[in-house]
């Protein structure tokens, strides 16, 4: 297989930016509580394939800007990097996955504070949540009106870095 194997494939992995953006996409909208109306991204090709380095800028109703960065086009000694910043007017609170367990708020006024961002593995505790839903019956913890939402943004992304435009998801349909 060749370097970027079926992830350089977008037909079978559907590129960065369906494979990895769209959780922090999903995560952005999540944080900023508002839903995306305008989406703008630049991609640029690399030895790992098609339009595996992207930068896409998110405005979210409420005024809010996201800056999602995702890239397939590090040497592979790099490794897996994920990192988040958000700031506001309270202060920055920023985490990377290098450091998995650990984030750091700086906040306007005060010390400083380090967070234990997944404690107990959040993972085990999503999953577990979503078996009892299963068992019960019940509605799943996340709607899945949140996961169609961060897709959508994707795809508007995707959709941007072929145009160069800036997609107005307030009136973009997908075809």
């Amino acid at each position: 297989m060749e370097r970027g194997g079926w992830l350089a494939d977008p037909a079978t992995s559907g590129g960065p930016l369906l494979d990895q953006a769209v959780h922090s996409f999903d995560y952005a909208r999540w944080v900023i509580g508002s839903p995306a109306v305008r989406v703008h991204c630049m991609a640029a090709d690399s030895g790992a394939g098609a339009l595996t380095y992207t930068l896409t800028t998110v405005r979210y109703e409420n005024g809010a800007i996201a800056h999602i960065e995702c890239s397939w086009a590090h040497p592979a000694s790099r490794g897996f990097k994920l990192r988040a910043e958000i700031t506001g007017t309270e202060g920055r609170l920023s985490w990377d996955y290098d450091h998995m367990m650990a984030g750091v708020l700086h906040a306007h006024e005060g010390d400083t504070e380090w967070w234990d961002v997944l404690g107990d593995r959040e993972f085990t505790h999503e999953l577990s949540a979503f078996f009892q839903a299963c068992r019960d019956g019940g509605p799943p913890p996340v709607p899945a009106v949140e996961a169609v939402e961060s897709l959508r943004t994707a795809l508007a992304a995707l959709e941007s870095a072929r145009t160069g435009q800036t997609i107005d998801l307030t009136t973009w349909e997908l075809c």
